[in-house]
């Protein structure tokens, strides 16, 4: 190997040094971005109370249509208003929609209003939606998305 090989090896070894130092810097600003979002939402603070549980499909959706904002609901989507015991909209409720395998996949608070949109179409599936906030329990919504239409729909405390 000639020293002009080694030099070139040596600088190249380098700039992987440089590189990986800032990628480890960029996944721990993610990082404290993603425990930033979290805390703020909420997650992992409190456990959903799963005393009651609700099975939410096409079927048992089919007559309950609620105007969200103006939303139409689209196939694989999950739009609904969150309301307490007495029926009164009920806002901040952190909501976390989890795939078969318990894995968040989609999470987001209810407006001012109550209501929660989770407009992005998601997989056909079985999902589990957990509905927190303190001084509150909600029922376990067991989700089956197939494809249809869901509707928009209610979840009351319990």
């Amino acid at each position: 190997m000639t020293e002009v090989e080694l030099q070139q090896l040596t600088a190249q070894n380098q700039n992987l040094i440089d590189e990986n130092a800032r990628l480890r810097k960029t996944i721990d600003e993610l990082n404290l971005k993603v425990q930033e979002l979290s805390s703020k939402l909420g997650v992992g603070k409190e456990q959903p109370v799963q005393s009651d549980r609700i099975t939410i499909n096409p079927q048992t959706v089919k007559d309950y249509r609620i105007d969200i904002m103006g939303v139409v609901p689209r196939e694989n989507t999950v739009n609904f208003v969150v309301k307490d015991r007495e029926g009164l909209l009920v806002p901040d409720v952190v909501c976390i929609i989890k795939d078969s395998s318990g894995r968040p996949t989609r999470a987001a608070k209810s407006n001012q209003l109550g209501q929660v949109l989770f407009t992005s179409p998601m997989p056909t599936g079985n999902y589990t939606l957990e509905l927190t906030k303190s001084g509150y329990a909600f029922p376990l919504c067991e989700l089956e998305l197939n494809g249809r239409v869901l509707g928009s729909f209610e979840i009351r405390a319990i």
